[in-house]
């Protein structure tokens, strides 16, 4: 993944020329891009936000992969969806990184993170054994 890539479809998706524009239109510092592409790391959490908001393929965005606007359109959950209910400002992160993790990793990914927090938090496969078929 190469941050000037990222960096050039974002600008794309926005339809901005420079990239003082691009930070602008995201509001962040004018030398927000420069310094993306100084350390080779694009901004994964902006990119998940513009897919979402843009309705802009992640995988296109992020990886370069297929197109812009094709493929399976949908949505990614995060700590504003009624459905997970957090009460705490330490669970609502949580919840948006778990969605962010989700949509910007591959399923080899996200089966390390699951063993990881069967590993290190016990409570986490007691939890499954409360749930009914309906739920997630």
């Amino acid at each position: 993944m190469d941050a000037s890539d990222v960096i050039r479809r974002m600008r794309q998706v926005l339809a901005v020329k420079s990239d003082s524009a691009l930070a602008a239109a995201l509001a962040l510092a004018s030398s927000a891009p420069s310094n993306w592409r100084q350390r080779n790391r694009p901004p994964l959490g902006a990119c998940v936000s513009m897919a979402r908001t843009q309705g802009v393929s992640l995988d296109w965005l992020v990886l370069g992969i297929g197109e812009m606007r094709g493929g399976k359109v949908g949505r990614i959950r995060d700590a504003s969806d009624t459905t997970y209910r957090v009460s705490s400002d330490a669970a609502r992160r949580i919840a948006r990184f778990l969605a962010a993790w989700d949509a910007a990793r591959t399923p080899e990914e996200m089966i390390w993170l699951e063993q990881h927090l069967r590993r290190t938090v016990p409570e986490y496969d007691q939890w499954f054994d409360g749930l009914t078929e309906e739920e997630p």
